[in-house]
Order: C-alpha cells, then structure tokens, then sequence
C-alpha cells in the first residue's frame, strides 16, 4: 500500500472512484457527475492550499482531501476533510490509512479543526447507509450539527451532519496556518509514521536504520509517550509480535513494527523458544547457557537454530509477517565475548565451527535470523537485496541488539 500526493493526471482514476457514489448513491448530494477536466480543476484547486492525497495497492483504490471550511480569514484553522474509496475497496482499513495520512499532513500546516459534511439518515435505504457517521465517529469525530431534511435526491429527503475532530491545541494568538510543502504537490510518497514496538535501544536504532530511508518517520513508543509493557501470552513467535504491534496500533493508529525471537533446540523439543529471555526463570543469561549445557551432556544430537518473527502492521491496519531462521548446533561450551543471550553456545552453519560471539558483529548482521526476517520485510517494502540492501546492513548500528 502506498499513499502519495494526488496530481492533476489523477482525474480520471480519481472520477472513476467518484461517479458511482454520484450516480446510485446519496452520499454525495451532487445530482450531475462531473467532467474529467472539472475534476482535474478541483485536484490543482485543493492541492494550492491544502493535502490532497491517493492510495495505491497495485490500483488506485481512494483519496482524501481538505477544502476551506469558509473563505474568511478568521476560519484558516478549520479544514473540511472528503474522503472517498472505490465501492469494492470498502470495510479494508484503506479509508482508515488516508485519514489518517490527511490529518497528519493538516496537523503540520497547523490545521486545528476538522470537519466532515456527511448525509444521514434515520431510516437506511439503498441509496444512502449511516456507514459514513460510523466511520468518523470511530476515527474520532462527533457530532457538532444536524440539519434535518435538507437536501433531496432520489426523489428522497435526507439529512446532513457536521462531525468535527480537534487536531491540535488552540493558542492564542494562534501560529499562522503553513502552506502545503512543495514536495508534496507532485505526486511523491507522504511519508508515513511509524512507531516501533519495543523499548530496546540497540533494537529502536537498528529499524531507524532500516525504515528512515524507506521514507517512514520512525519513532520508538516512547517517543510517541507509550507507556506500554505487552504481556507476551502468546504460543508461537508470531504470535507474540502480532500481540505487541497490534497493542501499539489500537493506541496509535499508525504503522508498526515489532518482534519476538528466541533460541530453540531440537533435542530439548524446541525450547527455550518463547520463553528464551526468561528460561526457566534463571535470572542471568549465563545461568541461562549453562542451563542448555548441562540440559546436552549427554546428547548426541545438538542441532539449534535462532529464529526470528517480525509483525509489520501498515497504515490502514493490516498486519504481515516475515520470519527468518539461523540453523546451526549448541557447542560444547561457552566461547567468546561479541554478543549476549544465547550467541556463546551457538555455532550457526556458516560460522565454521566459531560461536556466533566468537564472530565479528557485522557476521551475525548480515547472516542472523533477525537480518533475514529483516531482509524479507525490505523485500517486501520495495527496498529488495543488492547495492541498497548493502548499503542498509553496513548502516546498522553496530551494537543494535535482539531479545535474545
């Protein structure tokens, strides 16, 4: 999913999108679709003063814009928002994502009241549902204004609403309202914010490394004041991303990334697994290690692997997984001092016979689980392998740290 800056060229894609709710819909009060040339016009109008933005997946799917609430100057602060997605894109998280997108874009020109004109009804008929209303109440809006029987299509009446949503604080006297950002005006990405699950530093600084040149504005969950510990109950290391992404979305409604990883060793049916940072309750990684050692005395069979699940959650709410796997064997005993958990007893199958921790950092960045979960997430962004993927493992920081 994308979402970028509307240009004039849009109009057609953009009229597509619009022209069924004009014609077998009362969500718009328009009676006449309008011409490609009229739209283009509305496009460059909204685009001089104010956002006016289009998703992608694969296809042109919606937009969202804002038009002034009213000519006068006193009003400058106040914005109505429009939102509109293709019929067959609905109930998707995508009007989610360009609302969202749209009032963070406002909220920088220093937009502080949102308003949205919307068609209502007390009785649903096939022309017009209360979707709308629902919509805004759960991004936020409540209703400021209801007038009743005020406008006619279909041969019906129906009602019209004002919703508002408060976007910023109102000071006195209030900071001048900016003018939209140049780059924004032509068709580039709006970049999307996005939080990261966790409260590790090494961890925070490694996905800056990795989102920040994608175009995202990555900030830890501190940053954005979340106090939030997520118990992990979940089964499997998928799970409990899934647990800890989703817990920041619900607060921030914005994308986000989080992980869980951990040691698991065939002979002891796969554990320490989920349980990797808290094994057996011992309370250092040390007694941790010895715990697997001594657990292995006797067997023959020392094969491992490190495994690693990322959650990433886009804008609009959908959730997709990418995990990578670091096969090897338990070594005999503790050696070296380049990393933590559980990297002085694990030999990876492409470390030749050294203990991850007897390795350089740059080794366990480029080959680990987490640096193949990572990659696949890349992929799958559009940043692939090659001279940029390079170019993104060499900028990591070198101490950037995993769970385990």
């Amino acid at each position: 999913m994308r979402i970028r800056s509307a240009t004039p060229n849009d109009a057609a894609a953009l009229l597509s999108i619009y022209a069924p709710y004009v014609r077998h819909t009362a969500v718009t009060f328009e009676y006449e679709v309008p011409s490609e040339e009229e739209f283009a016009g509305r496009i460059s109008a909204g685009l001089s003063r104010y956002p006016y933005l289009v998703l992608e997946d694969g296809q042109i799917l919606g937009y969202a814009c804002a038009s002034p609430f009213k000519e006068r100057a006193a009003y400058d602060w106040a914005v109505e928002t429009t939102v509109y997605l293709r019929m067959d894109a609905r109930g998707r998280g995508y009007g989610r994502a360009l609302y969202t997108a749209l009032e963070d874009a406002l909220r920088k020109q220093g937009i502080l009241n949102a308003y949205a004109c919307i068609a209502c009804t007390d009785t649903e008929d096939e022309y017009l549902t209360n979707a709308s209303r629902r919509f805004h109440e759960r991004m936020g809006y409540r209703l400021c204004g209801t007038f009743r029987k005020c406008g006619c299509k279909f041969g019906r009446w129906y009602d019209m609403i004002w919703m508002e949503k408060m976007l910023g604080e109102h000071q006195s006297p209030p900071a001048p309202v900016r003018q939209p950002e140049d780059e924004k005006k032509n068709g580039q990405d709006v970049p999307s914010e996005l939080i990261i699950a966790s409260n590790n530093q090494g961890k925070i600084r490694e996905y800056k490394d990795i989102f920040e040149p994608l175009g995202f504005r990555v900030f830890s969950q501190g940053e954005k004041g979340i106090r939030l510990e997520v118990e992990e109950t979940g089964a499997t290391f998928a799970e409990n991303a899934i647990l800890k992404a989703r817990a920041i979305y619900d607060i921030a409604h914005c994308c986000v990334v989080s992980d869980d990883s951990g040691l698991m060793v065939d002979a002891l049916g796969g554990e320490p697994g989920i349980y990797s940072a808290r094994y057996r309750g011992l309370a250092t990684e040390h007694e941790r290690r010895m715990a697997i050692l001594d657990a292995l005395a006797h067997s023959e069979n020392r094969r491992a692997q490190f495994v690693c699940c990322i959650c990433f959650v886009d804008a609009g709410g959908e959730q997709h997984l990418f995990q990578g796997v670091w096969n090897g064997v338990i070594a005999e005993k503790e050696t070296g001092t380049n990393g933590f958990g559980y990297d002085p007893i694990f030999i990876s199958e492409d470390a030749q016979g050294r203990t991850t921790a007897s390795l350089p950092i740059a080794f366990k960045e480029k080959y680990s689980h987490r640096a193949k979960a990572v990659q696949a997430l890349m992929d799958y962004l559009g940043r692939g392998a090659g001279a940029d993927g390079e170019a993104a493992q060499e900028k990591r920081h070198p101490n950037a740290s995993n769970d385990v």
